[in-house]
């Protein structure tokens, strides 16, 4: 009897340690569900929280305080473009904020800690929110409401700068699902969002630009000569894009 409580005692004490790990693992495992703007709980709030990712992206903030012509602020969409934007955008002096992959949130916390520091502009450029369609299927209103965060953001870290809301992109080659024939659920969700984002226009400091129909032949087709992967601009896009933009951020430059 005495062997068999001394046996039980050794148990019990080695048992502890892996039930405390066990506890620490699965209390570690609901806070990161939990974080705002992860995939795994979305709630109306997850797209205008600010969320980084993961550390590794706090190193890859674009700091360059100084004075600017434009900024552009958004995703991979951005990024890609970083390398032609002063050259379609020239003379103007021009600052690509663009980061992969990012949401609406993502984006909310890298321009309110840092990356809009020290930074003039005399316009900004938005387009973000297409990864919110995408890869975490928001809900219109919730992306519209980290649009409009970013948009205070931005009206707060660069006083008297005059932002343009681009509409978001179109996703995919195709208008209609190939398999139902009912129309795409992401153009669907994408146009009812541009809706809303057309909402943040004051007439005054703030304007909303849609140019999605110009990417698209009248039959809503996205072609690769545009589109390379359904989702990011060739480079005949992205002239599209400038040609389009341009007259308009000269008109709100030229703004008193």
């Amino acid at each position: 009897m005495k062997k068999y409580t001394f046996v039980s005692r050794i148990a019990t004490t080695l048992l502890l340690p892996m039930k405390t790990a066990l506890l620490l693992l699965s209390g570690a495992l609901l806070a990161a569900s939990t974080l705002p703007g992860t995939a795994a709980e979305r709630t109306p709030e997850s797209a205008s929280t600010p969320f980084l990712k993961s550390g590794s992206d706090k190193t890859k903030m674009i700091l360059a305080p100084g004075n600017y012509d434009l900024v552009v602020i958004g995703d991979s969409i951005v990024y890609f473009w970083r390398d032609g934007l002063q050259k379609q955008f020239a003379p103007w002096k021009v600052l690509p904020l663009g980061h992969g992959g990012e949401h609406t949130e993502n984006i909310l916390y890298r321009l309110q800690n840092g990356e809009l520091e020290g930074v003039k502009a005399k316009a900004v450029m938005i387009l973000i929110g297409t990864n919110n369609i995408g890869h975490t299927r928001d809900q219109p209103e919730w992306i519209a409401a980290g649009v409009k965060e970013i948009v205070k953001t931005v009206q707060t870290k660069i006083p008297g700068a005059r932002v343009l809301v681009m509409g978001i992109f179109p996703r995919g080659y195709q208008p209609t699902n190939p398999k139902t024939g009912q129309p795409d659920s992401n153009r669907k969700r994408i146009a009812d969002t541009n809706e809303l984002l057309a909402g943040l226009a004051d007439g005054k400091t703030v304007t909303f630009l849609d140019i999605g129909s110009k990417f698209m032949d009248t039959h809503g087709v996205l072609t690769k000569e545009i589109f390379r992967d359904g989702l990011h601009p060739t480079g005949e896009g992205y002239k599209i894009w400038a040609e389009n933009a341009r007259p308009k951020l000269e008109e709100l430059m030229k703004a008193p």
